[in-house]
């Protein structure tokens, strides 16, 4: 009778322990306890992925399906997540004329459009974008940069900017166009944590690239 109680107390004691690591100390393994450390855990995440070499290759193809596969070992199921890009290009050139020049934009998936134009010599400076005008300046304005959010004049497919100006014109300008694409819908009443992510100067160009994880519990 007595082995069999002190049998008895000896299973009790080894599931007391079994349960007590079950409840408290599983959690503290599995779980990121807080915010910032949630945020640190996904960035290692993305690291991992950056150094085999195919994240620059998901960056490069916009292969998000791929990109959320590749840190779905990672991150499910502590976390459920979804991703996005950001991508930003750059237009640049010099002129000493009146000037046109076209780009490309998807205005459904467009975050902004902001044209930088420096003068180094103008006089009665107008810009138009898509006919609109959008910089109108009287008289000289040498020595003068404007920066113009032109995201509202920006349609699907091609866009025209045109530079016109009375005399002979000395400038330089930068356009910017920054366009998003995601995997799924954010959920509604969720606390959501973005992880950004960047990436800069993919395909040896002036293309940096933002990948974003959104991540709630």
């Amino acid at each position: 009778m007595k082995k069999g109680g002190m049998h008895t107390i000896e299973a009790f004691i080894a599931f007391a322990i079994v349960l007590s690591f079950l409840l408290f100390l599983m959690p503290a393994i599995t779980k990121v306890p807080d915010t910032t450390n949630k945020i640190t855990y996904v960035q290692g995440a993305l690291k991992s992925i950056e150094k085999t070499g195919i994240l620059r290759e998901y960056v490069l193809s916009r292969n998000l399906t791929g990109l959320n596969e590749s840190l779905y070992e990672f991150i499910f199921p502590l976390y459920n997540f979804t991703v996005g890009m950001s991508t930003v290009n750059a237009t640049h050139n010099s002129a000493s004329m009146n000037y046109s020049f076209n780009y490309t934009a998807d205005a459904g998936k467009l975050e902004y459009a902001l044209l930088s134009v420096g003068f180094k010599s103008a006089q009665d400076p107008r810009v138009y974008v898509n006919g609109n005008l959008v910089l109108s300046q009287a008289g000289n304005a040498a020595g003068v940069r404007e920066i113009i959010d032109i995201t509202g004049n920006t349609i699907t497919g091609e866009n025209i900017v045109q530079f016109n100006f009375s005399g002979s014109p000395n400038y330089d300008y930068r356009l910017l166009v920054s366009e998003y694409d995601e995997l799924s819908a954010l959920p509604d009443s969720k606390n959501i944590n973005t992880v950004s992510y960047v990436l800069a100067g993919a395909n040896s160009t002036f293309r940096p690239v933002e990948i974003r994880v959104y991540v709630w519990d």
